[in-house]
């Protein structure tokens, strides 16, 4: 979840459209939610032991990560895409060279 975490700190970074950043932000809220939400069935069916669970909520645990799973795997497989896909766009600070490299001769 920490992982997922690092990416909404592109949130309002410059993305070629609306559409594209839209996607970022979704897929990456994804990345931080889906295994929170994967974590529930694990941690009652850990305590089933202690506590008595409901027999819905041991059915729930397959579904769970029978939709879960896929959905986090294509988070990720977008964020992939969308790493690549946005260098086709990039501001026009992404081109200027660095002032730390100018005093180092062999950079130049």
């Amino acid at each position: 979840m920490v992982f997922g975490a690092v990416h909404c700190a592109a949130w309002h970074y410059a993305f070629p459209s609306h559409a594209e950043k839209l996607i970022w932000r979704v897929s990456s809220l994804a990345i931080v939610a889906l295994p929170a939400v994967m974590l529930v069935p694990v941690l009652v069916m850990l305590l089933r032991r202690y506590v008595r669970t409901p027999g819905f909520v041991r059915a729930a645990f397959p579904v769970m990560f029978c939709t879960c799973g896929p959905l986090y795997v294509a988070a990720r497989l977008l964020l992939l895409v969308l790493s690549f896909s946005t260098l086709r766009s990039l501001p026009p600070d992404a081109y200027r060279a660095v002032q730390w490299t100018l005093r180092i001769p062999h950079f130049t």
